[in-house]
C-alpha cells in the first residue's frame, strides 16, 4: 500500500510527456489524447517484476518549455508595490490581424479604471509589438481593474478586463513625502516624484 502512495505521489508531479516517456519504457501504447489522470491509472496498473529498472530510475525528459503564445485574449495585473502593478496581456493572432488591418485602426491602450469612480479612469498609450507594461496608480487604496482596448478613430472596443484588484491604502496623498521618509518600500516606489493629478488631467 505504502509503495503504491509512493508511486502516485511521484506520477502525479510529473508533466504528461514525462508520464508518456516512462509509458514508452515500459511499451505501453498511449493514444495522444488520453487525459493525463488516465495515463496515471495506466502506469499503476504495472506489475514490475524483481529485475525491471525501477521507476525512480527511468530517465526524464526535463521541464517542458512553457509557450510563447497561447492564442487567446487576456490581460493579467500583478501588484509590484503600493504604487505600480505589472500587466502583461495577448491578443489572439486572428483578432490582432483583422484589428490592425482595419483602415481606422488607431493603435492600442489600457484603461485604468477606478470601479468607485470610473470618470476618473486614465489611459497608457501600448505600441503594437508590446505585451506587458509597468503602470503607475498614484491613488492608494481603492479597487481597478485594467482593460486592454484598441482605438478606431472616435470609438474604442475593448478587447480584454483584467480582473478586480484592490491598492493597499498605506497613507494620504498629501502625506506622501512624509512616509517615504519612513518606509523604504514607498522609496523605492518612487512616489516622491508623483504629482497629485486630477482625472480630468489623466484623460488629456
Amino acid at each position: 500500500m505504502l509503495d503504491a502512495i509512493l508511486k502516485r505521489a511521484y506520477l502525479e508531479g510529473l508533466t504528461t510527456q514525462e508520464l508518456i516517456n516512462i509509458a514508452d519504457h515500459f511499451d505501453i501504447d498511449i493514444p495522444p489524447d488520453l487525459d493525463w489522470n488516465f495515463i496515471i491509472e495506466a502506469l499503476l496498473d504495472i506489475k514490475l517484476e524483481d529485475d525491471v529498472q525501477p521507476l525512480l530510475d527511468i530517465p526524464l525528459s526535463g521541464a517542458v518549455p512553457l509557450p510563447e503564445r497561447y492564442n487567446i485574449s487576456f490581460i493579467n495585473v500583478l501588484i509590484r508595490d503600493p504604487m505600480w502593478v505589472f500587466t502583461f496581456w495577448e491578443i489572439k493572432l486572428q483578432d490582432k490581424e483583422r484589428i490592425e488591418n482595419s483602415s481606422d485602426f488607431d493603435g492600442y491602450f489600457l484603461k485604468v479604471l477606478p470601479l468607485d469612480d470610473p470618470k476618473s479612469a486614465w489611459i497608457v498609450s501600448v505600441e503594437s509589438d508590446d505585451t506587458a507594461w509597468y503602470v503607475s496608480i498614484p491613488v492608494p487604496g481603492g479597487v481597478f481593474n485594467v482593460m486592454l482596448c484598441a482605438l478606431f478613430g472616435d470609438r474604442e472596443d475593448i478587447l480584454a478586463i483584467s480582473r478586480e484588484f484592490a491598492m493597499p491604502k498605506l497613507f494620504e496623498p498629501r502625506k506622501a513625502r512624509l512616509f517615504a521618509e519612513e518606509n523604504p518600500l514607498l522609496r523605492l516606489s518612487g512616489i516622491e516624484d508623483f504629482p497629485i493629478i486630477r482625472g480630468r488631467e489623466r484623460m488629456a
